[in-house]
């Protein structure tokens, strides 16, 4: 599947089963960044925002009331019945038992070259003269991968020109649209006193997964509506986002929000109010005096100096968007974060409300590979365990994943410890496992460090959570660091739990590795030395014959990579061994020319 196939400078986030999880992974709120309204009057007369124009509706029931067309490869048209999409859940649009518009481009699409380019046209050419504000109205279910939804308007009636307006542009690749969302597209700009306007739908890019439609009308534009589009928190020089604190690491919080005017009159002394606990734990405003007209956004933000300071506690926050006018359209004004939490051991980026999981690269499928969050030590604390939260997918039981801490020094990334290797059980799914660091791990103020989930092969697929800042998610891979350009935060978490391994039980050998396995003329030997010691790597085959041995003499802690041939090596099965000092391990690889 197409899932496992992505840009290689881009992260792939699998889709999973929203289920509830334990251990603090519950189901993502979907915080999609559309207008939405929560139910549309159908009162023809009364000419008020959300009140359909004339007779122009369309519940689907009848295919001929719609035009469809496209260029896409291999070839496929939107349907309209009461099926719906195989991929993603069924529609669960109002009138969808009697029918609605959808587009399949997951069962359409055979690899990478596939394209989506299809358009789903109104049949009906609309008079809106005499209308100055007129938007467009829709429910849809839509899953983002390398595509795009677009709502086309034009006021030559299907002649064309098309002039585009992009919906669902807070959903990121892998991941779905609230099932349903009501979307509103203001389109007076184009379309006000016009006598020849025809609307339709256009999804196209990239072989996607579906877009579904229903429930279709023209309604009446709202004067006065304004959008939150984005909205977060942050915390330190970083800048990014944390919803578990230890106290150790408190500093201020500060906000930041962008916001659009959709309606048609101008908005005036617009800004931005960050409450904590509906304002009774703190509140603030952006302090700016920002005017937005029609389709117009800006940025809002409460600096450092102006921000929040928390104590130990659990919080609710929201940040919205107002102006002087009166808003029409309250519902989408609002942003609000799962709870943050204040105190306890864990420190994370992540909210734990998953809706996801790492697949990985183009570049590196089959690879081994570890991806974690960017942290920042606000002061000084010891970590004893990395958590690593797990996907409820059954192909997860039985791979291998640790967990791996990485600092900047500057220029790059060093490796400073990993866990032990873990195997995934039955049980670990959809849960958060704690993995013991092979030490105590001291972190001093000022440091960024990486707590990353690894993994051997392209199994277990390890739980992402909420949208989060460009640059804070890092895949660590033997080609270099990987980066998103729409990352999800991973959930691999410090714990400040000490560590129980003993001095006595502390293993001299972590990470310990062959890629790639089997190997042909060459592969590649990884491993981090925990404690210094005399390194030796032996090769044996299955009757316990050496086949090769070298003595690589005292290393120092530290993360080691060994280039091997084994072009004279014959085909079959075999095992390496790696000695610290007095600890060994051993591992099995194959050798297939």
């Amino acid at each position: 599947m197409k899932k496992i196939y992505f840009l290689a400078s881009l992260l792939l986030i699998g889709a999973a089963a929203s289920a509830q999880l334990q251990n603090a992974i519950v189901a993502r709120s979907d915080k999609a960044i559309i207008t939405e309204n929560a139910e549309r009057p159908n009162i023809h007369q009364d000419r008020a925002p959300g009140d359909v124009i004339l007779t122009y509706e369309d519940d689907f029931s009848n295919a001929a009331n719609w035009t469809v067309a496209n260029s896409s490869s291999p070839a496929g048209d939107w349907t309209i019945d009461a099926t719906g999409a195989a991929v993603g859940d069924p529609f669960a649009s109002t009138t969808a038992a009697n029918g609605f518009a959808w587009y399949d481009a997951d069962a359409t699409g055979v690899d990478l070259a596939s394209t989506t380019d299809a358009t789903l046209t109104y049949n009906t050419v609309m008079d809106f003269t005499g209308y100055t504000a007129v938007a467009v109205e829709f429910e849809s279910y839509y899953i983002e991968y390398q595509t795009q939804a677009i709502v086309q308007v034009s006021t030559n009636g299907m002649a064309g020109p098309w002039t585009d307006y992009e919906v669902h542009l807070g959903v990121t690749d892998n991941n779905s649209s609230a099932n349903p969302t009501n979307v509103v597209v203001n389109v007076s700009s184009q379309v006000a006193n016009q006598s020849t306007v025809a609307v339709r739908f256009h999804y196209v890019g990239g072989w996607g997964f579906q877009w579904s439609v229903d429930d279709f009308a023209m309604v009446e534009a709202y004067e006065h509506e304004l959008e939150t589009t984005w909205a977060n928190f942050s915390m330190g020089t970083e800048a990014v986002e944390y919803y578990s604190i230890p106290t150790s690491q408190i500093t201020e919080v500060t906000f930041g929000s962008l916001a659009q005017s959709n309606g048609i009159t101008t908005q005036t002394n617009v800004e931005m109010t960050a409450e904590v606990d509906a304002g009774s734990t703190y509140s603030g405003t952006s302090g700016q005096s920002v005017t937005l007209m029609e389709g117009q956004s800006d940025t809002f933000s409460i600096e450092a100096g102006n921000g929040w300071t928390p104590t130990a506690g659990t919080y609710d926050l929201v940040i919205s968007v107002g102006s002087n006018e009166t808003e029409q359209l309250p519902v989408n004004n609002d942003w609000a974060a799962n709870p943050i939490t204040v105190g306890g051991n864990v420190y994370a980026r992540d909210d734990g409300f998953s809706g996801g999981g790492f697949v990985g690269f183009i570049s590196t499928q089959g690879d081994p590979i570890a991806v974690g969050n960017v942290f920042e030590i606000m002061a000084d604390e010891t970590f004893g365990k990395i958590d690593i939260g797990v996907t409820s997918a059954m192909d997860n039981e039985g791979s291998i994943m640790y967990g791996a801490i990485y600092k900047w020094n500057g220029a790059g990334w060093d490796l400073e410890m990993i866990t032990d290797d873990y195997t995934v059980q039955n049980g670990d799914l959809g849960t958060i496992v704690s993995l013991e660091l092979p030490a105590n791990y001291d972190a001093t103020a000022g440091y960024i460090l990486v707590a990353a989930a690894g993994r051997l092969t392209d199994d277990p697929l390890f739980a992402t959570a909420q949208p989060t800042y460009v640059g804070s998610v890092i895949a660590f891979h033997s080609s270099g660091e990987l980066g998103s350009s729409d990352p999800e935060a991973i959930i691999a978490r410090f714990n400040t739990d000490p560590s129980s391994v003993g001095i006595d039980e502390q293993p001299n050998i972590t990470g310990l590795n062959i890629f790639p396995n089997p190997a042909d003329e060459s592969t590649q030997l990884t491993y981090f030395v925990v404690n210094e010691g005399n390194v030796t790597l032996t090769l044996t085959d299955l009757s316990g014959k050496v086949v090769y041995n070298e003595n690589f003499g005292s290393q120092t802690k530290g993360e080691y990579k060994v280039e091997l041939s084994t072009s004279d090596i014959s085909n079959g099965v075999y095992f390496y061994t790696l000695t610290v000092g007095d600890h060994a391990k051993t591992k099995k690889f194959v050798v297939s020319h």
